[in-house]
């Protein structure tokens, strides 16, 4: 479930990317969420803050 996880926090890096900011928001959530359900806090702290950047850039771009 760990690849899982990575895939979900990738998919949310390429829609920031393309400015989908909705998707990519969704996308590190999902992450998130495995990674807190497998018990990888670490690495949910880093997704946690993508979703945080995501939500940042929806309302102020620069």
């Amino acid at each position: 479930m760990p690849w899982m996880a990575n895939n979900y926090g990738d998919l949310g890096i390429v829609y920031r990317i393309r400015g989908d900011l909705d998707q990519a928001e969704m996308m590190y959530r999902k992450a998130l969420g495995l990674f807190q359900e497998i018990g990888a806090m670490p690495i949910a702290s880093k997704e946690r803050k993508n979703a945080l950047i995501s939500d940042h850039f929806r309302y102020d771009p620069f």
